[in-house]
């Protein structure tokens, strides 16, 4: 028994020792792309964008409480009752979704986003402009989605986090 231990502990030294030495062999980290800030300047929410690989800051001229890259060289903003879809090349703004405030938001896929409201997290169509409840007892406003759009990340109102996949149904609860 005393020797199953010694060799668990000797394997987890080896793989740290290993770790470590990959991570050192790649050297720093580098960080290249843009990443979305939004700075609150007297009640303006301005959207900024940070280029890394130039090391420069480039304000955008729109605002919103929130902002997520979408494609084609566009962000979608919250605009506290509405979603716009700004365009970076052309500085033109498409509403996307419009009608009640919502907290957060979330893409799905290229046709879906999520929206939290209260307890709430809604699933809106973009094309039929449909929106049915996904979840009912969301605890935070902040929730994700898996790479392929069909699992939702949240955490309940008791602090759990939960899945749902959206073709199943299927919920699992990962009680803390």
């Amino acid at each position: 028994m005393l020797v199953k231990k010694y060799i668990y502990v000797f394997g987890i030294a080896i793989l740290l020792i290993l770790l470590i030495k990959i991570v050192h062999i790649q050297g720093s980290i580098n960080i290249n792309g843009q990443i979305l800030f939004n700075l609150s300047n007297s009640g303006i929410h301005e959207i900024t964008m940070y280029d890394c690989s130039r090391e420069e800051f480039r304000s955008i001229s729109a605002d919103g409480l929130q902002a997520v890259w979408s494609e084609n060289n566009t962000i979608l903003l919250n605009r506290f009752d509405s979603i716009c879809e700004y365009n970076l090349d052309t500085n033109e703004e498409t509403i996307i979704y419009q009608g009640e405030s919502f907290d957060f938001f979330a893409i799905c896929n290229d046709n879906s986003i999520s929206i939290s409201k209260d307890n709430f997290i809604f699933l809106y169509e973009k094309e039929s402009k449909d929106k049915k409840i996904l979840v009912q007892d969301n605890g935070s406003q902040i929730h994700s989605w898996s790479d392929d759009g069909e699992i939702l990340y949240y955490s309940d109102v008791n602090g759990n986090i939960k899945t749902v996949n959206t073709l199943s149904g299927e919920v699992v609860d990962y009680a803390i």
